[in-house]
């Protein structure tokens, strides 16, 4: 979706505003511009204010639906929504982007299986969609929510992370506090058994940088370049060169230079700071590069240099720009 506005001077001197939102027309935003009606003479200027338009800012692919957060602070989510993953306070599949109701400072967006999250601009966290693990991080495990809640005992937020169906959140000390599923460990709290409704304290995690939620494993890339990971490990996602699950942190194989990271559902990738990308887990489907069954350390992906960003999917081939 794309959105633009060209300025025509007629031949009356009124000045006309053209829109190409990229929604059809009875489903484009509302736009005022003021002042409405100006009559501008030869060699005049006059200042337009437009209010209601807004372009994508970042976008976040979860299970079946996606999410878009907008310049204007707002998020827009299409796809399925039988647990309200969409987050406009309906439970009906969107194949337009539909607004979620009362976001109007978000500014990062995440989306897992069947739930999708928002960080706030005053470092709170609001998750909306299904609950049935406690993913939406509102003290209660079951159920679900069409519209966004307030994660509890949760502030002071720098950077926001959804998986398949938990969320982790890296505090402004550079610590880490996850949610939801944790049968695999995908918490760090030294538990895999218990699943969190309230966000947890990541075990010896400290000088977080970036991290990524895979579909049942967290990795996060600290402040050396290093990357630690933690969770289901049964096709070696999380790096350490065993297929042994870990509820806290460890560290993987080898890696020194890492400044992006990206986790699939059974498969994580890195963006080096050469431009070069590394992927391990799962390769059914050629999702880390080579030929390999998987991968439980680090293998680089052939045929990529001065890459930018990197990009995991569900299962399907990773994606590098």
């Amino acid at each position: 979706m794309t959105t633009g506005r060209k300025w025509t001077s007629l031949a009356s001197g009124v000045i006309a505003l053209a829109m190409t939102s990229g929604y059809p027309a009875a489903q484009a935003p509302a736009i005022t511009v003021a002042p409405s009606n100006p009559t501008i003479l030869v060699g005049q200027t006059q200042q337009f204010t437009a209010t209601g338009v807004s372009a994508p800012a970042m976008i976040a692919g979860g299970g079946y639906h996606t999410c878009v957060l907008m310049t204007d602070q707002s998020v827009r989510c299409f796809g399925e929504n039988n647990w309200g993953q969409l987050g406009n306070g309906g439970f009906a599949n969107a194949s337009t982007p539909v607004t979620a109701s009362g976001l109007t400072t978000a500014v990062s967006a995440g989306a897992g299986i069947e739930h999708s999250c928002a960080l706030l601009a005053d470092g709170t966290v609001r998750c909306w969609g299904t609950n049935f693990v406690g993913q939406l991080g509102n003290g209660t495990i079951g159920g679900g929510s069409a519209i966004p809640t307030t994660v509890q005992n949760l502030s002071a937020v720098a950077a926001l992370a959804a998986g398949g169906f938990h969320n982790c959140a890296i505090l402004s000390d550079r610590t880490v506090q996850c949610w939801g599923r944790n049968q695999d460990g995908q918490l760090g709290n030294g538990n895999n058994t218990t699943d969190s409704g309230t966000p947890q304290p990541v075990s010896g995690l400290s000088g977080v940088a970036a991290l990524a939620g895979g579909g049942y494993h967290t990795c996060a890339i600290l402040t050396d370049a290093t990357v630690r990971c933690w969770g289901r490990n049964d096709r070696g996602q999380v790096g350490d060169g065993t297929t042994s699950s870990r509820s806290t942190p460890v560290a993987v194989t080898g890696m020194t230079n890492a400044i992006q990271i990206s986790g699939g559902l059974y498969h994580t990738c890195a963006l080096l700071a050469d431009g070069t990308v590394q992927c391990w887990g799962q390769n059914d489907s050629g999702q880390i590069g080579n030929t390999m069954v998987f991968s439980s350390v680090p293998v680089t992906v052939s045929g990529i240099a001065n890459a930018v960003a990197v990009s995991a999917g569900v299962s399907g081939a990773t994606q590098t720009i």
